[in-house]
């Protein structure tokens, strides 16, 4: 039979950094089945929406990524223009 599609949780990064906390959502998250992530930059959609608190380097979302997937992620997508719908997508069909 075929297999459901695996969870996914999308998460936009504003204040995260590796940490103990980071590691333990990610090891909650593939406790859950969790196999698919995304993790991507906040940007300020309108002035009236919350700020940015910090933007994200590139390299800190390659280092996150690689963390991910050498935690047991099946697929990470991690990069500061990384947006859910889109990635969630291409990953599941790939």
């Amino acid at each position: 039979p075929p297999s459901s599609p695996s969870p996914l949780l999308s998460r936009r990064l504003a204040t995260f950094r590796p940490s103990r906390e980071l590691l333990e959502v990610f090891a909650d998250l593939l406790d859950r089945g969790v196999d698919f992530l995304t993790l991507g930059q906040y940007l300020q959609p309108t002035l009236d929406s919350l700020p940015v608190v910090r933007y994200v380097p590139p390299e800190e979302f390659d280092e996150l990524g690689e963390l991910a997937r050498s935690m047991g992620f099946a697929k990470v997508a991690s990069g500061p223009l990384v947006r859910s719908s889109y990635h969630a997508r291409e990953m599941a069909e790939a």
